[in-house]
């Protein structure tokens, strides 16, 4: 699958979908610094996606980083309102 979403990211690196599709089998996978890796990038470049702050605060949470999992979940929520 993890390919897949790399095919799909190399011809549409804004593809929200597959950032956060792919974040989640890292973070199943506890690969939580590659998820972390990958949101964090997307959010630079796309700050108001709700749905990837939402998967980073995911991954900092697996990763124990409780203030940076709050800080992203905030985020998230601050864009849903």
């Amino acid at each position: 699958a993890l390919a897949e979403y790399d095919t799909i990211l190399k011809t549409n690196p804004k593809n929200e979908e597959a950032v956060v599709f792919k974040a989640q089998i890292y973070i199943e996978d506890h690969k939580s610094d590659e998820a972390v890796a990958i949101l964090q990038n997307y959010v630079k470049k796309n700050p108001q996606s709700a749905a990837v702050w939402y998967y980073l605060g995911r991954a900092q949470a697996h990763r124990d980083n409780t203030k940076e999992a709050e800080i992203a979940f905030r985020k998230a929520m601050s864009i849903n309102e």
